[in-house]
């Protein structure tokens, strides 16, 4: 079968890029039925979904099959506990070392960051303040990448933060939670796609 290839145009003769036009498409072929290895992933964290009713959407990108960077995005809006309500965000960049050799998958550790911004208000004491938090700490986990779509991620490891409290109205005292301590756990179930 020839390959008649009209690029009079270029000022150069069809023939001269027929092979390397063939070579391109033999290769493409070759490789269009092979299972493309996923890089990225889009998960939610089913803890902070149900617990909290947080809307927390964390994507991630593998960078090779050693490292993969992630950043976790959270919005709380009128969150209620007792006599508190919550709203506010959080962004928590993560670097995730794979013990594995795998893109996305397998066992890891992942030094985290995490900036907190919360309003913080009880309502029932007209009392109001604004937390706001920087910390990191490191979690341990295990991702699973089922049938090359759907990604299941299981994570916890400490977290360590400090933060000021900026009372609005009330006294300090109203305040009194342990979100408001140094040293706590960072924990979730991942549930997304692979991309």
């Amino acid at each position: 079968m020839v390959l008649k290839t009209n690029v009079s145009w270029l000022g150069v003769d069809g023939r001269m890029i027929s092979i390397p036009l063939i070579g391109v498409l033999l290769a493409y072929s070759l490789t269009a039925g092979a299972q493309r290895q996923k890089r990225f992933d889009v998960k939610m964290n089913l803890i902070s979904t149900a617990a909290v009713k947080t809307f927390n959407l964390i994507p991630e990108y593998a960078i090779n099959k050693r490292f993969s960077a992630q950043i976790g995005f959270y919005r709380t809006n009128n969150y209620e506990y007792k006599i508190h309500v919550f709203s506010g965000l959080a962004i928590t960049p993560e670097v995730r070392v794979h013990l594995l050799p795998r893109y996305l998958e397998g066992l890891y550790a992942g030094p985290f960051f995490r900036y907190r911004k919360l309003s913080w208000d009880i309502p029932s004491k007209g009392a109001g303040a604004e937390f706001v938090s920087l910390g990191g700490g490191i979690t341990f986990g295990y991702q699973f990448v089922i049938k090359n779509l759907v990604v299941l991620d299981l994570f916890a490891g400490p977290a360590f933060s400090r933060h000021d409290l900026i009372i609005k109205t009330g006294v300090a005292d109203d305040f009194k939670l342990p979100i408001t301590t140094s040293v706590g756990a960072r924990a979730g179930i991942g549930l997304g796609f692979a991309f």
